[in-house]
This record gives structure tokens, sequence and C-alpha cells, in this order.
């Protein structure tokens, strides 16, 4: 299968056949020679994940153990999965249909249970609006929230309209405190085009072997919504022009998938907001939202949009399959799921 996948793959991927590999695995004397070569490619391709460090060359396959690996060579699949408008939800306070929902406990397991599904490919994102909102994130401005987004292994979010709402010292400490990247796509100082120190803007994170590029934008309607003297010397610019700048440079730079991360309203009464059919531009793959607190899970402009509610009441699941062949998103599975 391995020898198959290679061959199946030649020219279309450059992986480094690095034979040292092998060095880390106990059995690797057992493997022949004609196997050497094709057993390092499924390793570096992601294709082969060895549990510990056994190759186990002569173990007999199930039929669907050998499909996922035939599958993986061609289309790799990835789990992108979304909160937004947490609000501060740390403890299960909310009800749907009577019962309890939400809060970070109950959250957790519905993420660890949809990253067992796909433990290598999986991504945790989220898309604004993390920290106001209860006493028990209000009283430490948000430090209690990262705390959990930490140890829950969030891979990056947004800046929100509500994370200004203590002003931008406080801000700048949850960014400092966060393990993964804030972005701010589309915040300039005031009559200029240079971004703030704090705002970074895109960033690219590696899995399993292919590059993921993450853009994240804020409502230019911010500055009507927050305290003036909260935003002193920043501006909001249109988000789609910066997009689609942004997204033909990831793309320049290696990105196999672009991901936006829009703190922006989406859709209402089944209409699509204005500003969010603006970032749903060419080079974008999946956009994931926020703001709205509505759950929808679709297509704009024939681009992937989800949304997963608020207050930690829902996660949003995307699996999409990448075609290393044509360097397209072959196929896109979004469901909103209630927790």
């Amino acid at each position: 299968l391995f020898l198959l996948s290679s061959k199946a793959m030649a020219g279309l991927w450059d992986i480094d056949i690095d034979m040292a590999l092998l060095n880390n695995y106990a059995d690797r004397m057992d493997l022949s020679s004609w196997a050497k070569n094709p057993t390092v490619f499924a390793l570096k391709a992601w294709i082969f994940v060895p549990d510990g460090n056994m190759l186990l060359p002569k173990q007999i396959l199930t039929n669907a153990e050998a499909l996922a690996w035939i599958r993986e060579a061609r289309y790799p699949y990835f789990t992108f999965i979304s909160t937004n408008d947490f609000h501060g939800q740390l403890e299960t306070g909310k009800t749907v249909s009577s019962q309890l929902v939400g809060g970070s406990a109950f959250n957790m397991t519905y993420i660890n249970e949809n990253k067992a599904l796909n433990p290598l490919g999986t991504v945790l994102l989220d898309a604004g609006d993390m920290m106001q909102g209860t006493p028990i994130s209000n009283w430490l401005w948000g430090e209690s929230v990262i705390d959990v987004y930490n140890h829950m292994g969030y891979q990056a979010a947004v800046v929100g309209n509500h994370e200004f709402d203590w002003g931008l010292t406080r801000l700048q400490e949850r960014m400092a405190q966060a393990e993964f990247p804030i972005l701010a796509a589309n915040i300039f100082l005031e009559d200029t085009d240079t971004r703030p120190a704090w705002a970074i803007p895109t960033v690219m994170l590696d899995v399993k072997g292919n590059q993921i590029g993450i853009i994240g934008v804020t409502s230019k309607d911010t500055p009507s919504i927050v305290m003036a003297g909260n935003l002193a010397g920043l501006e909001f610019d249109e988000p789609g022009p910066i997009v689609e700048q942004l997204a033909a440079e990831l793309r320049a730079n290696g990105a196999d998938i672009v991901i936006v991360l829009a703190h922006m309203p989406d859709v209402y009464n089944n209409v699509v907001s204005g500003e969010m059919l603006t970032v749903a531009v060419p080079g974008v793959d999946l956009i994931i939202s926020g703001h709205s607190h509505s759950g929808y899970a679709g297509k704009i402009n024939n681009i992937p949009i989800i949304q997963q509610y608020s207050s930690g009441t829902a996660i949003g699941v995307s699996n999409l399959s990448y075609d290393r062949l044509y360097g397209t998103i072959a196929n896109a599975n979004l469901k909103v799921v209630t927790t």
C-alpha cells in the first residue's frame, strides 16, 4: 500500500526521503529492502502514524485501514472545531429545551470526542468575544477564560468587539497570556496603513505536513458599539479587500487551506449581511464567524461558513478533505453540535 501510494503521488508532493527516520523504530530491520522508501514516504506524508516505536510491517490490515491509508495519500482530511461568543461562560448555566448545556467542561468533552476522530488533523479555533459576560471572567478581566482556552488547546482566535470592553491594556495582557494568537488583520493605527504592534493579521499552522493559513477580521462597525475611549487611536478598515490580499499572500507562502475567522454579522432571518459577503472571496476555503449568536452551517458565494450559537452552548465541526493533486477542497461537511 505504501509503495502504491508513493508511486501515485510521485511528482505531486515533494517529500524528502530521509532514511534516518526509520532509526526511531525498534523493528525497522523487519522491513523488506523494497519497502523502506515507501514506508518513509508514508511516515513523512502522515499516511501512516505508528503507535509507539514499532512499525509492525507484517501486521494484517483490515479493509477499512487500507482504504483510510489510500485516501489519506490523495485526500488528507482536516477537522476544524470552532466556538464563538463564549462570553466567559466557564460554568454550565444555560438551558436548551429544559436541558443544561454549555460551559467549559461540557465543551471540552465534545471537543475531545471530535478530536479523537481525527487526532492529528484537528484544529481548534474561536471567532471572538471570548471573555466578557460572567462574574467568573469579569472579575479577573478574562484571565480565567484564557487559562481554560490554553488548557483546551486553542490554536487561534480573532478579536471580537467585546474584547475591547476593558480597554487596550487589558486586551494586550490577555494576548500575552494566551498560548495561541488572537488575530486582528483589519485594525490599524488611525489615518495610517500600519497595524498596532499587538495586531497580528495571520498565522500559519503545520497540520499533518500541510500548511493551514488563518486570517482574523473584526466588523468595521466595532467603533459604533464600543466606548470610544477604549478604541482611541484605532480604525477598523473594510475587511473584504484585506482578506483577499492576505489570502493571496498566504497562498504564495505555501498555504494549502485558508480559513477566515470573522467576528461580524453573518446571517439574520436567512439574509446574508453585506459585510460577510465581502470576506467570502476567492482563495478562502472556510469562514468561521461570530457576533450574531446564531447557529448556521451553509455556504456564502460557494464558500463554506459556520457559526455555532453563543455562550458555549454549541461547537462547530467542519471536516474538509484536501485534494493534493489539484490543490483544492474536494469535500466539505459542516455541522453545529449542541453541547
